[in-house]
């Protein structure tokens, strides 16, 4: 019997040991399924800022507007800053196209800096014929 018992306690031991593994290895493999997606995201959002820069040097406005509006439906929120980082323009955030500028423009920011507090840092672009960085 004192054999069986201890078979027993060796036995919970091992399940207790794999049970720890599996959860250190999903932990471990969800991190890096997130920084992936994260460095995907960002290089996606490179390219939507390099279209976005091309576009505002056209200097044509209706087609930003559309492309903002694109953008919002396909993709995420975008808010345009200043290198100040007050925020210029947004799109895709239907709850601030209801409020007044300035109020808009506040919660804008504040939404901002919660996106760079989670990891999401802007991507900033320089239109150096315009003396302006901005970041996107």
């Amino acid at each position: 019997m004192w054999l069986s018992y201890k078979w027993l306690t060796n036995f919970k031991s091992l399940m207790f040991i794999i049970a720890v593994g599996i959860v250190i290895s999903v932990v471990l493999y969800t991190d890096t399924i997130i920084g992936d997606l994260r460095a995907q995201s960002r290089r996606h959002l490179s390219l939507q800022v390099d279209r976005f820069r091309t576009l505002f040097m056209q200097n044509d406005a209706t087609s930003l507007d559309m492309y903002l509006k694109e953008m919002a439906e396909k993709d995420f929120p975008v808010i345009v800053t200043d290198a100040k980082d007050n925020p210029t323009s947004w799109s895709g955030l239907p709850d601030l196209d209801s409020l007044p500028f300035p109020e808009a423009k506040e919660r804008a920011r504040r939404l901002q800096q919660e996106w760079v507090a989670q990891g999401n840092d802007p991507v900033p672009f320089d239109l150096p014929e315009y003396g302006l960085t901005v970041k996107y």
